[in-house]
């Protein structure tokens, strides 16, 4: 991971991708790591370094078109994308995601990895469907890393505590939530 992430800072990502499957894939096939689950592990991270500080050169863009701090628009971009850094590990260990497995197990992987992904986004920035509090976000977290662990018991475990089946619809007028990403400049 650091070794793409490094590679990816200030370099496309096709070169990012093409020096780290020379100088990476060979020795960690040898663990006995599927090809394929790898590749897509040093492909996403070859892709996401642009979001990641130091040297994210899409959010420091995006800050310069939004006329907003450098600093706090790449640390904004890190933590709306930490659900992006977790995903390539499920690569690795669920193969499923890989469309590898039965239709079953494909659909149940990628349901729960959605579920968990979206819950981990939610408690990081800290709004779902309406602000949320500090307890409502490390349930979030919690749910989210039941979810995400590619065991069939921490599923089961999850779901009487997931607020994703608690929360109502209709936004609740104490908790807006209008201005969740907060100010940038």
């Amino acid at each position: 991971m650091i070794a793409c992430l490094i590679l990816g800072m200030g370099m496309p990502t096709t070169p990012a991708y093409l020096i780290a499957v020379v100088l990476i894939v060979p020795a960690v096939i040898n663990l006995g790591i599927a090809p394929l689950a790898i590749h897509m592990f040093i492909f996403y991270f070859a892709v996401i370094s642009m979001i990641t500080p130091p040297v994210a050169l899409a959010a420091y863009a995006a800050a310069a078109i939004g006329e907003a701090s450098m600093w706090l628009s790449g640390l904004e971009a890190f933590k709306l994308a930490i659900s992006g850094f977790i995903i390539p590990y499920i690569f690795v260990y669920d193969n499923a995601l890989l469309l590898k497995g039965s239709i079953l197990e494909i659909i149940w992987a990628s349901g729960k990895t959605g579920i968990g992904v979206y819950c981990l986004s939610a408690a990081m920035v800290g709004y779902f469907r309406i602000s949320t509090t500090f307890w409502e976000r490390m349930l979030l977290g919690v749910a989210a890393i039941c979810l995400i662990v590619p065991e069939r018991i921490s599923d089961f475990v999850d779901l009487p505590f997931n607020p994703c089946f608690y929360y109502p619809e209709e936004k609740d007028d104490t908790r807006t939530g209008e201005n969740w990403i907060g100010d940038l400049r």
